[in-house]
């Protein structure tokens, strides 16, 4: 789908119009069917905003100018893609429109992979802390910070003879308290992160 085209007579305005749609689709790829319609919906209001008000010039040239006003795609569909990730990836949502701005961050450059990376870590930690958490009512004697016999202490699920469960339930709320803490802080950091 290319936008809401006015009827062009001519085939340079039409190829132009059909041209500029392809890559604000391209640039727009990572968002859901809705979010890549309502931004098509929003640079076809401007461009033809600036197309109607040249109406003494020739379908070419009033496209041109009205693009030319607007910008190349490449230049702000990128920022707007990243907005409404961002949008998307507040506490609570769901986890495509994180890994979606993860990844987006992490085609930036070196520093950006790294950080998302540890992002992403930081992510799974924290589904981590809550598996376990959401784990020990249904595994009371193997699920915790468990210490061994032997000197081996492990966070999650055991299942060996002669080991001790340091926090026993205590595992339930520290376990949500830190998941949702880590989620907090991460998404703060991926929101100032995403905007450097």
């Amino acid at each position: 789908m290319t936008g809401s085209a006015p009827e062009f007579r001519e085939q340079d305005a039409q190829q132009a119009w059909t041209q500029y749609f392809l890559q604000v689709d391209s640039l727009s790829s990572a968002l859901t069917a809705r979010q890549r319609r309502d931004i098509r919906l929003e640079i076809t209001a401007h461009l033809l905003e600036s197309y109607v008000l040249r109406s003494e010039e020739s379908e070419s040239e009033r496209l041109r100018v009205a693009i030319e006003r607007l910008g190349s795609p490449a230049e702000f569909v990128p920022g707007w893609v990243e907005d409404r990730l961002l949008h998307d990836a507040a506490p609570g949502s769901g986890v495509r429109s994180l890994l979606q701005l993860l990844k987006l961050n992490a085609r930036r450059g070196a520093t950006h992979l790294l950080a998302s990376l540890a992002l992403g870590f930081g992510y799974l930690l924290a589904f981590y802390f809550f598996f376990v958490a959401a784990l020990k009512p249904v595994f009371p004697d193997n699920v915790g910070l468990i210490s061994t016999g032997d000197g081996f202490t492990a966070l999650g699920y055991i299942d060996t003879p002669e080991m001790v469960d340091l926090l026993g339930y205590w595992i339930m709320p520290l376990g949500f308290i830190i998941s949702f803490s880590l989620i907090v802080f991460l998404d703060r950091m991926l929101q100032r992160f995403s905007r450097a």
